[in-house]
This record gives structure tokens, C-alpha cells and sequence, in this order.
């Protein structure tokens, strides 16, 4: 089941990416999840929801953030935390790995411990 929801979120991503937008906050509470069937392993449907962030992509490839609004820390890649302005197709690669662990823990554990700590080990780098 893991296996197939990460399957469709990455389908789901890649199409956000071939059209040029890139998410921004792809994490385990923005995918919705529905089971369908009877037997012992239903087949799973996933949506990514949630698209406040995502934002269309510069010719560059990149998004050049405008506004200050609060960054989801744990989820985000250190290049985008460290340079706000520093968003593109990676970044949501980063959250995608994020989203991996948070699936295979089955989101027992937060990733990481607390969003101020990695702020400050990213800004030590």
C-alpha cells in the first residue's frame, strides 16, 4: 500500500511539474486517501490537495517568493529556508523525501525534532 500511494503522489507531482508549478507543501496531511473495493488489500486512490503554496514556475524554473508568509520548515529544503526566494522543482523533491518518511513511519514521529532547531543547524552550514 505504501508503495502504490507514493506511486501516485510522485504521478500527481511529476504532472504539476511538467506544467510548471511547483507545490510547496507537499506533505502526508496534504494527500487525501480513499480505499475502494472489499477484498483483503483494496485498491487505493490518492489526490495531492492543498495547492495555497504552489505557485507557476519563472522561465528559469523557479519561484521568487513575494510575501512573507510562514515557511512549513520541517518539509522544506534547506536551500529554500536558508534564501526564501530559492524555490523551484527541488524543493518539492526535498518535501517528496520528507513525505516518504512520514508514510513508512506512518507519521508516529514528526520529521525532526522541532522546526526552530533546523533553522539553526541550516543557517550554521
Amino acid at each position: 500500500e505504501m508503495v502504490e500511494i507514493l506511486c501516485q503522489v510522485s504521478l500527481a507531482m511529476s504532472y504539476l511539474h511538467d506544467n510548471r508549478f511547483i507545490h510547496r507543501d507537499l506533505a502526508a496531511r496534504n494527500i487525501l486517501v480513499r480505499h475502494i473495493g472489499t477484498g483483503r488489500c483494496p485498491p487505493i486512490t490518492v489526490k495531492v490537495a492543498d495547492f495555497g503554496r504552489a505557485r507557476h514556475l519563472n522561465e528559469d524554473g523557479k519561484y521568487v517568493q513575494a510575501t512573507d508568509r510562514p515557511i512549513p520548515v520541517r518539509w522544506t529544503s534547506p536551500e529554500a529556508l536558508r534564501n526564501a526566494e530559492f524555490w523551484d522543482k527541488k524543493s518539492d523533491v526535498w518535501s517528496f523525501g520528507v513525505l516518504i518518511y512520514e508514510i513508512v513511519t506512518k507519521s508516529i514521529n514528526s520529521p525532526y525534532d522541532c522546526g526552530s532547531k533546523v533553522l539553526k543547524l541550516i543557517y550554521k552550514i
